[in-house]
């Protein structure tokens, strides 16, 4: 497989753009990461190479950060310390690429947005604006006080109207400033324009198909705007605490998060992934936007404490996962005993099968695994089935009562009915039929 990398060089500029474009994905199986990442990284900064090639380098290596094949730490390396090139085109995918990655390394990114504003393109400083307001936009909306949160949030919406102005019909920019506005207005008590704001931001989604059942981002921007409404039906409560804004802006957050996260995987559909990359994509717990950013990943839990009985065992854990501190002295303490919960809390499966699943995940810290191996476990799975079977055989090994001359029939009643006491409904009977038709 490395001899297709060697074969690069004595490739013409279309061949080497079918090759980025069409043949990357099936010609890549089986190379080792470093390899990968080396010679990505050498297209992207090779000063002699073709423009448009370098662009495509540039997006499938963040499509393999995406897929978690090439770590972050080596992205920013080659977008951050090893960038020289003053090209338009590819400076703005830079600052895109960045910002997906700005939980892993935010104050240099953001001091590189910053940088951009001065540059005489109005493209590329209009580009640098917006991603400078998603950055304090999530400063704003994750903050733990009421001014900070004002604070962060004024300057995300004067970056939005600074990329709105520079660029005509940038739509985007012109939703997340009236966003912000809408939202800052709820925060001061400004209630007067609130039912007018909503309905402005609900005129621009439409402008961007978000209700067409022909635009997959369509529901989540829809959910961005019911989370909007219930912002402004707290206003009009007149809360009393910080608490219940903090809890929506929590999930307005998580709502912005899950827009990011399809857009990615959006993107991933039309980069003609094959094999593992094409399996990894279509798996039900792929969400890419949450594993780079788990202030996202947070956001995510908080949403999930809402649906949840806030005496419920799941609900305990979740409050304690978004307690643990990075910086907690007793860090490693407290995530073998929140493990040892979450063993409890899925009873029924086994501690190998919990090891297992956290082993997936090595690029995650400890509280980002456990809440990723909680969202596994939360869900029907064929490991789940048959670790519940499993128990139930064991259990019924264990019943002394059933060691004398009891018919396979009355065992198998036996594991029928744990099965149902631990959720699962059973299609068949499990007793023999004793008719002709039976």
């Amino acid at each position: 497989m490395a001899d297709s990398l060697q074969k690069y060089i004595s490739k013409s500029v279309p061949e080497r753009i079918e090759f980025f474009s069409g043949n990357f994905f099936p010609e890549i199986q089986g190379i080792p990461t470093q390899q990968l990442n080396g010679f990505l990284a050498g297209i992207i900064s090779d000063q002699t190479e073709n423009t448009y090639v370098k662009g495509l380098a540039l997006d499938r290596l963040m499509d393999l950060v995406f897929l978690d094949t090439i770590n972050s730490r080596q992205a920013l390396n080659m977008l951050i310390d090893n960038w020289s090139d003053d090209n338009l085109f590819l400076n703005v995918k830079r600052i895109k690429s960045l910002y997906f990655l700005c939980e892993h390394s935010g104050k240099e990114i953001e001091d590189i947005f910053t940088n951009y504003l001065s540059n005489d393109e109005a493209e590329l400083t209009a580009e640098a604006s917006f991603h400078l307001g998603l950055m304090n936009m999530q400063k704003g909306l994750l903050s733990l006080d009421q001014a900070s949160s004002i604070y962060s949030l004024e300057k995300s919406n004067t970056n939005f109207m600074s990329a709105s102005k520079m660029i005509e019909n940038r739509v985007d920019a012109s939703i997340f400033s009236k966003i912000i506005s809408l939202t800052i207005d709820i925060l001061k008590n400004v209630t007067d324009s609130l039912a007018n704001g909503l309905k402005e931001i609900g005129v621009l989604f439409f402008k961007m198909e978000a209700f067409s059942f022909n635009f997959k981002d369509g529901p989540f921007y829809v959910g961005f705007y019911r989370v909007l409404q219930g912002l402004v039906n707290i206003s009009g409560q007149n809360p009393k605490t910080w608490l219940d804004y903090r809890v929506e802006l929590s999930n307005l957050f998580y709502q912005f998060s899950l827009v990011q996260n399809q857009e990615i995987k959006n993107r991933l559909q039309v980069s003609r992934l094959s094999g593992d990359f094409l399996t990894k994509l279509n798996n039900a717990f792929f969400d890419p936007f949450f594993t780079l950013n788990f202030s996202a990943d947070k956001s995510r839990i908080s949403a999930r404490l809402i649906e949840l009985n806030q005496l419920s065992p799941e609900a305990d854990f979740l409050k304690k996962l978004l307690t643990l501190s990075s910086e907690d002295v007793k860090k490693k303490a407290d995530d073998q005993s929140l493990k040892s919960e979450l063993v409890k809390l899925f009873s029924p499966v086994s501690e190998d099968t919990v090891d297992s699943l956290l082993l997936q995940f090595t690029d995650l810290d400890e509280q980002a695994k456990l809440f990723k191996v909680f969202e596994i476990l939360s869900k029907p799975s064929a490991v789940q089935m048959d670790d519940v079977i499993i128990r139930c055989c064991l259990m019924l090994q264990s019943m002394r009562a059933y060691y004398g001359n009891y018919s396979e029939d009355d065992r198998n009643t036996l594991i029928a009915n744990l099965l149902e006491t631990a959720g699962y409904l059973l299609k068949d009977q499990t007793r023999r039929s004793k008719t002709q038709t039976g």
